[in-house]
């Protein structure tokens, strides 16, 4: 190998010792899910919980290819109901052929989906955010999430600064 290798990775602090059996989640635990939507791409949701010493466990995933709502709010309710941290891009009104149809936001709240606003406005400093955690051994994912931790391994920088925009909906939910 070379020292070259790893210069394109975002997470460099990402290793195995950061996955882990399954422990049982207590119920005082913060939990909540994190959802990025996809229209033509997977649309991604994350469970993740924090424990009393401020680690962060991501317990659980689900992903689909152009998923439905009714796709959506199913697997969102799966683990119960739970607050849902999305990107804000899904309240953007819509229209197909001129008609106003809504919005994902609408539809998923008119589900009765919990949905809280995600603060996604430094990329750079959420990025700064789960490599400090990834180096505290604080962020943990249960090996069976193998989903959101391919994407963890694969994001990438493209030239310089810029991020490498693929297969990238899990590593958005954290």
């Amino acid at each position: 190998g070379s020292w070259n290798m790893t210069s394109s990775r975002i997470y460099t602090a990402l290793a195995d010792h950061h996955k882990m059996k399954p422990l049982y989640l207590q119920k005082n635990w913060y939990k909540c899910v994190a959802f990025d939507h996809g229209v033509a791409s997977d649309s991604a949701l994350v469970w993740l919980c924090k424990d009393d010493h401020n680690n962060i466990y991501i317990y659980d995933e689900w992903h689909k290819k152009n998923a439905s709502l009714n796709d959506i709010a199913s697997a969102a309710t799966a683990n119960g109901r739970l607050p849902i941290i999305f990107d804000t891009s899904i309240k953007n009104t819509q229209t197909r052929g001129g008609d106003h149809f809504g919005s994902v936001y609408g539809d998923l709240a008119e589900k009765g989906l919990w949905l809280i606003d995600a603060i996604k406005k430094d990329k750079t400093a959420n990025i700064l955010l789960v490599n400090s955690l990834l180096h505290q051994h604080k962020l943990h994912f249960f090996d069976h999430c193998t989903y959101t931790w391919s994407q963890h391994q694969r994001y990438k920088f493209k030239k310089g600064e810029e991020i490498l925009k693929k297969d990238y909906h899990a590593v958005d939910c954290v």
